[in-house]
């Protein structure tokens, strides 16, 4: 991946941070997405991922 402009983040247009989409009843699935988010950061796991592959922090913190 390569960057070839500025990073617009304009959170009038494109909100805050990321998504994904799924069904809205899908509560179990988002649950165990979200779990498995927490688990990464909790661990080390996220930062050791982002600092490897990226330059800034993609979570937006």
């Amino acid at each position: 991946m390569e960057f070839v402009s500025e990073i617009f983040t304009d959170r009038e247009c494109f909100g805050e941070g990321v998504g994904i989409g799924m069904r809205k009843e899908d509560s179990a699935l988002r649950d165990e997405f979200n779990k498995a988010i927490a688990e990464l950061r909790a661990d080390g796991t996220y930062d050791a991922i982002m600092k490897k592959y990226f330059q800034y922090d993609i979570y937006g913190e």
